[in-house]
């Protein structure tokens, strides 16, 4: 096509009775609106670059090594559609499962091949860039699951530059009521009691167990049928926020079923959305 057009930038879309698409174009970029299942997007798509040592792919999604790996095996997940959106909470819910049961999906694989206990999931925005996870395998874990606690404590007034799983130094219970109160102010009804429902033995003292029954002091931002959601009283930033269900599950969510997956993604998503309004950031980890 290229030869015959004289340096114009054009471009041809088949269309078969399937509804698959070929695009030919000498453009790089073409800004896209569409419709799919009822979810309205705008898009800037790029001719597709090869990606290297790719693992895992389906039309939407590729996962290739990273080639500056954080640990052995380390993974980014990310569309092939380039978007606006460097935060998959700024994406569609459609679009944000889409790309959490692709990392559910290389999760498994990484576990399998390198024969690792499970997968740690890392969302860290980048400015200008799509969305992307990483995944990290997580060597030397034993089939039963301990803790590994950092013997050193961290906390950020500002993002860093990088994600950290080290917890930071107690807060005194007033700092804690001050950003509750700042984030429920999203809330339909931010001084509603809270509910204790919890679907699992009652006998289960796991804390968060405790804290779904109201047993623990906690700082409860927001809570639905299904889960609950409530500030760590160790952060190593601001608003902190653990969301758990009512029920108790795995603490391997790549191997939950999945229906409490999505749920849980579901969940998470709007709460990321509370505290994006409640703290006034722009993206969240």
């Amino acid at each position: 096509m290229a030869e015959n057009l004289n340096g114009i930038c054009a471009g041809i879309i088949a269309l078969d009775s399937k509804g698959d698409v070929i695009i030919e174009t000498n453009a790089d970029v073409m800004f896209v609106a569409s419709m799919v299942d009822g979810i309205s997007r705008v898009e800037v798509l790029r001719p597709l670059k090869s990606f290297s040592d790719v693992i895992w792919e389906t039309d939407e999604l590729v996962a290739y090594l990273d080639p500056k790996p954080w640990t052995p095996g380390s993974t980014i997940l990310k569309r092939k559609t380039l978007s606006g959106a460097s935060s998959i909470f700024q994406l569609a819910t459609p679009d944000v499962l889409t790309i959490l049961q692709g990392a559910k999906a290389v999760s498994s694989l990484l576990c399998e091949r390198l024969g690792v206990q499970r997968c740690a999931l890392v969302f860290n925005p980048i400015p200008n860039q799509p969305a992307q996870i990483r995944l990290l395998p997580l060597h030397g874990l034993e089939p039963k699951w301990q803790p590994h606690l950092a013997s050193e404590e961290e906390f950020h007034t500002y993002d860093p530059g990088y994600c950290t799983s080290k917890s930071g130094p107690r807060w005194d219970d007033e700092a804690l009521d001050q950003v509750q109160a700042k984030i429920r102010r999203g809330l339909p009804t931010p001084n509603a009691p809270s509910c204790f429902d919890f679907f699992g033995d009652a006998s289960n003292d796991n804390l968060f167990s405790c804290i779904v029954r109201g047993e623990q002091q906690q700082w409860r931002v927001w809570e639905d049928n299904e889960h609950v959601a409530f500030l760590t009283p160790y952060p190593n930033t601001a608003g902190l926020t653990i969301v758990v269900p009512r029920k108790p599950l795995s603490s391997d969510i790549f191997k939950l079923e999945e229906a409490d997956y999505k749920a849980l993604i579901v969940a998470t998503c709007k709460v990321a959305k509370l505290l994006e309004e409640g703290m006034e950031l722009k993206v969240l980890h």
